[in-house]
């Protein structure tokens, strides 16, 4: 099957959690014999100007040939947050069906409103029950291949427990009190996100 992940951003530039959730799933299907292409709408974001490969996956930035080629050639497409609706109208046009990876709980009329086929992958039980798109859907938490993160080091010998991102709704509130529990152990929390730390 040819897929194709019609988003604003990607690895390596943007690095924010539903893009690591996309490639997850980009990976995935690659593995499965799938062939996976990116349309970058907001590449000049990072001025990015020519195609690039990001582990194996074909990233493109837009280009009227080019976005239309990638849409002709694919069977389905991928989409979330920024370009929801553009790709809901581009894949009415091309008669392809749109997936769309449900990150938060933004109801969006948009995605409500749309045509069949529609197809929703939340990432969380939660997400699906605020929001109870009438679309088909599944639940799929964000794919986490863990050989990633791994730096063959034995954890006994890790100097902190680290959280990346100190959000109340990304457990920045719970990392204070597992570190009370340990205190025997060092932590560090980091600060810098989209929304103020716990």
């Amino acid at each position: 099957m040819n897929i194709l992940a019609s988003v604003h951003l990607y690895p390596p530039e943007h690095l924010c959690g539903a893009e690591f959730m996309l490639h997850g799933i980009n990976k995935h299907m690659q593995g499965k014999g799938d062939t996976v292409k990116v349309l970058l709408h907001q590449a000049n974001q990072y001025k990015i100007e020519s195609h690039y490969i990001y582990d194996n996956v074909d990233v493109f930035p837009p280009d009227q040939n080019t976005t239309l080629n990638l849409f002709r050639w694919a069977d389905m497409a991928f989409t979330h947050l920024d370009y929801t609706n553009w790709t809901i109208g581009m894949g009415a046009i091309q008669r392809r069906p749109v997936f769309h990876l449900i990150h938060n709980t933004h109801k969006s009329l948009n995605i409500e409103t749309a045509e069949k086929p529609q197809f929703i992958v939340y990432n969380s039980e939660w997400a699906k029950q605020e929001l109870g798109y009438k679309h088909d859907s599944i639940v799929l938490h964000p794919p986490v291949d863990w050989r990633f993160y791994d730096t063959n080091i034995d954890p006994s010998l890790n100097e902190a427990i680290t959280l990346i991102n100190l959000d109340h709704n990304k457990g920045g509130h719970i990392l204070r009190q597992i570190a009370e529990a340990m205190p025997h152990r060092k932590f560090i929390g980091v600060v810098g996100s989209y929304s103020e730390p716990w």
